[in-house]
């Protein structure tokens, strides 16, 4: 059997989550798409928090939603997922956490997936699903206990993303 190369196989996971998006949309509709794209963030957190503890880098609870977001920079970082200048924290004076996103690694899939959802109407653009953000924000609710959903500001995927976690109340205790 011939050995399939490397990009192939992003291909094959590329195509996979383009189909798990718009999988719910045809069936139960775009609210159901950011319900799915939160569950598998959680488990994508959790995920790649266990290999990080595995690999050295650990991340632990805190009270701080900058510090849970810098410790998961710093885990992608280690995880060779991103470069750690690619991601800006910064706290708002409102209790809300801005995020800035510059050559991401789920640019493509955006680029293709998401502008194609905006362009049908089933988002617009503070409501399009960002599975960075969501990421984020599912390191808030494992870190920090407390739920803290996003609301996209710029979406120019590749280029430069913004969003923001907004403060919210705290999450239900895990199992």
């Amino acid at each position: 059997m011939a050995e399939i190369q490397k990009d192939t196989y992003a291909g094959l996971v590329m195509r996979w989550l383009t189909g798990a998006i718009y999988a719910p949309i045809k069936i139960v509709g775009a609210r159901q798409v950011k319900v799915m794209t939160r569950a598998m963030s959680l488990a994508f957190v959790d995920q790649l928090a266990r290999e990080g503890e595995q690999n050295g880098t650990k991340v632990s609870p805190t009270n701080n939603v900058v510090d849970a977001l810098e410790q998961y920079r710093k885990l992608e970082s280690a995880s060779n997922l991103c470069e750690e200048k690619d991601v800006t924290i910064s706290p708002t004076d409102e209790g809300n956490t801005r995020i800035v996103f510059t050559d991401c690694p789920y640019g493509p899939l955006c680029n293709k997936t998401l502008a194609a959802l905006l362009a049908r109407g089933d988002f617009n653009k503070a409501t399009v699903p960002c599975l960075r953000m969501e990421t984020y924000s599912a390191c808030a609710t494992k870190l920090c206990k407390t739920r803290q959903p996003y609301t996209m500001i710029q979406f120019a995927p590749g280029a430069r993303c913004e969003g923001q976690l907004n403060a919210s109340r705290v999450a239900k205790k895990e199992d």
